[in-house]
């Protein structure tokens, strides 16, 4: 009987490993299956020279732990990059050069401008600049509505991402628990672990792990040092997000996990750090053009001179707070703002002068400042948080800073009257005292002088008013600033001064509370170029004297252009949002090439994984034919034996 059992045995060993291959082949496609083969062992038992045949030891399922490892860690890093990488490329192609672009727009602005210059009163190239510039504000404004998009597809995906790893890690646990219970009661686990496994590199897509292999064929998994899955109980996380910053934490925890890779790592890493690095960029970029461009147009006129009636078009949260804690989208700072006023009816001016101190002054308290003007008054509203300016009937103001036209002459005692013109072209606010050198007749007296000194008693320049002047004329210009004198007597000594303005807004007033600025609101809330001037585009303040011809500050718009208003003085416009863009496409290109080297090294590692461990159907049907082969001759021996033993039982009968 011994010997039919040694047949039968190779009979159904040979049976189970067709029943191998066949599962195999089946199995060729299968994700995450690992290929199965039997390891044989005699029987044991039988006499001393026989045994009893043949039987499987194990059931063993080909699996490399260097190379699953190595697979998962590599499935983590690349994850992550092809995150970061995906999330990139939209904000580089939000930012690339092109038609309709902000290097494009801005460009056609400052050349449309430079065109305006030839006839700053031709209305049609008025019309041409503002519509360009009303463009540009619509690019900041879908740029950033681009950015927001960004930044809370972010959020959905990375709440997603903890889903799908809370979703996983729940698998795993179950699959443990089973494998465990296959274990204990000697059951092939072979394709649980598949399976398990399968979820294992799946999870690592999302974030890092380290597994750690326990008895009974389970696994702990961690992550950033946390626990997530430990045999059969699972500890689930969430994603946190306050505004600024993503966290990834464990349900009940605050303490945020040190993510290092996975998809959940680079959607928080590109949340709390790439994107806002981009961001800071373009808002710096764009709040100092529109700043800047605000504070030039609002210190310039019309083609209707000075203004009557103005009204803010940015309001402030509250009327009796200081300014500067109410978080205005272009912040005011310690300065001076001056407002000249003119009488409409002989053209005359007076300067007047408001400090301003961010952190003590409120909207009220400016618009008393500047009701203590003469010919001023200036209201706030209540209800829309707005200032209103208005001059007195019959007179005008701007805040071009252009110089009185009659001196503070509390020092002069002469008869000679004065007159004031001209553009002070200093760099600094300052205060000129004009003191005369020698007593006498104006134009007549040999050897007079004006002598010109600064608020720190330098002298600044010096002119003839006596023998060879023609009273009534204007005097050689001192820093543009160009006095004449009237027939009539000096005294030695006697003096004039004047304020000379070059920063007629050193608080950023006009920016902050959109004082005849450029723009309305700002790019978070909806930029806009004021509609007045869309629709009377003679309010375009490009004059800085009031006069049609003059296109002086439309030559300080043009100059903003070349202003080097970044990086410490080193980049103007143009070359800032060159090298952000360039800054961009850099991390574009070095997320590429991270990818493309990850996914060579991934793929390195799977034809390594698939040579040891995967189904190749030519090798299994090699095995087929010899397992076939096999189950042939045991058949045969197995009918030898059974013709055998129908021989002896003949001979005994």
């Amino acid at each position: 009987m011994s010997s039919l059992n040694i047949g039968l045995s190779a009979l159904r060993v040979t049976q189970r490993q067709l029943e191998l291959v066949g599962q195999n082949i089946a199995n060729a496609n299968t994700p995450g299956y690992r290929r199965k083969e039997a390891i044989l062992e005699s029987a044991p038992g039988g006499s001393a020279d026989a045994g009893l045949g043949v039987s499987i030891k194990e059931i063993r399922r080909l699996s490399n732990d260097l190379l699953e490892n190595a697979i998962v860690r590599n499935n983590s890093e690349a994850s992550d990059v092809a995150t970061q990488s995906s999330y990139m490329n939209q904000v580089e192609t939000l930012l690339a050069p092109g038609q309709g672009s902000l290097q494009d727009l801005v460009e056609k602005f400052f050349n449309e401008a430079q065109r305006l210059s030839s006839r700053p009163d031709d209305l049609t190239q008025r019309r041409v600049t503002l519509n360009l510039a009303d463009q540009l504000a619509d690019r900041f404004n879908s740029t950033i509505d681009s950015f927001k998009q960004i930044n809370a597809d972010l959020n959905v995906q990375a709440n997603r991402s903890v889903d799908s790893i809370n979703s996983l890690a729940s698998q795993v646990a179950k699959f443990n628990m089973r494998i465990a219970s296959a274990s204990i009661n000697g059951a092939d686990a072979g394709d649980l672990l598949d399976k398990r496994d399968y979820l294992i590199k799946q999870l690592a897509q999302e974030m890092d792990i380290r597994v750690v292999p326990q008895d009974f064929g389970s696994v702990n998994i961690l992550a950033g040092g946390t626990p997530l899955v430990l045999a059969n109980d699972v500890y689930k996380l969430q994603f946190n997000f306050d505004g600024k910053q993503g966290t990834v934490t464990r349900v009940g925890s605050s303490q945020p996990i040190d993510l290092q890779g996975g998809r959940l790592a680079g959607l928080t890493r590109f949340l709390n750090s790439t994107l806002p690095a981009v961001k800071s960029q373009f808002d710096q970029f764009s709040q100092t053009l529109i700043q800047n461009l605000d504070e030039v147009h609002g210190r310039g006129l019309g083609l209707d001179g000075p203004m009557t009636f103005l009204s803010a078009n940015r309001a402030a949260p509250s009327s009796n707070q200081p300014l500067g804690l109410l978080n205005l989208s272009y912040p005011p700072q310690k300065g001076t703002m001056t407002i000249t006023v003119t009488n409409l009816a002989d053209g005359s001016k007076k300067q007047g002068q408001i400090a301003f101190d961010p952190a003590v002054d409120s909207l009220n308290s400016v618009a008393a400042k500047i009701a203590a003007i003469p010919n001023m008054q200036a209201v706030v509203d209540t209800q829309s948080g707005l200032l209103k300016i208005l001059a007195k009937p019959g007179y005008g103001f701007d805040f071009s800073g252009t110089m009185s036209t009659t001196p503070d002459a509390q020092s002069w005692t002469g008869t000679a009257g004065i007159k004031l013109g001209g553009a002070y072209t200093g760099k600094t606010n300052d205060t000129y005292a004009f003191k005369v050198i020698g007593s006498g007749t104006v134009g007549v007296t040999p050897g007079l002088k004006l002598e010109v000194r600064n608020s720190a008693n330098a002298i600044v320049g010096s002119v003839d008013i006596g023998q060879g002047y023609s009273p009534g004329t204007d005097l050689p210009n001192v820093d543009g600033v160009v006095a004449k004198l009237q027939s009539g007597t000096v005294a030695s000594g006697d003096t004039f001064s004047v304020n000379v303005v070059a920063d007629s807004d050193s608080a950023y007033l006009i920016s902050a509370l959109g004082l005849n600025s450029f723009f309305t609101g700002d790019p978070t809330q909806g930029l806009n170029i004021r509609p007045d001037l869309l629709s009377s585009p003679g309010g375009f303040a490009l004059s800085a004297t009031g006069q049609p011809a003059d296109s002086g500050n439309l030559a300080r718009i043009i100059a903003l252009r070349d202003q080097r208003a970044f990086n410490s003085g080193s980049q103007n416009y143009g070359q800032f949002l060159t090298d952000m863009v360039t800054q961009v496409g850099a991390q574009v290109s070095d997320n590429e090439l991270r990818s493309t080297a990850l996914n060579d090294l991934g793929k390195s590692l799977d034809a390594q994984n698939q040579a040891f461990s995967g189904v190749d159907p030519n090798e299994e049907l090699a095995r087929m034919l010899n397992f076939q082969r096999g189950f042939q001759m045991a058949s045969r021996y197995i009918v030898a034996v059974n013709q055998t033993m129908d021989e002896l039982f003949n001979l005994v009968r």
